[in-house]
């Protein structure tokens, strides 16, 4: 396989991988944050003082994303769509 041999849906497939990684980098500390609290979800370590702790359940008020979040799912979406991308023009 040569990099001569990609059309443009290659190219840009790869290009998209490679900024959506970038972005990733970008926000890693984020990331990292996301991903900390994740695996205590998964876990079972809830944080929050709600009903399952026999307190009384909180307000369903509306809550900005935290900074990032919308970085990070674009990023995310890059990194797959970039490689479906790629995948497919190496396929056709």
């Amino acid at each position: 396989m040569a990099w001569s041999n990609l059309d443009w849906v290659g190219e840009s497939g790869a290009a998209m991988c490679l900024l959506g990684a970038a972005l990733l980098w970008q926000f890693r500390a984020t990331a990292l944050d996301w991903l900390r609290e994740f695996f205590r979800i998964w876990r079972g370590e809830i944080r929050s003082g709600g009903a399952a702790d026999g307190g009384t359940p909180e307000r369903t008020a509306r809550r900005r994303l935290p900074a990032g979040a919308i970085a990070l799912a674009c990023a995310v979406v890059l990194i797959f769509l970039g490689q479906v991308l790629f995948f497919l023009d190496l396929t056709f």
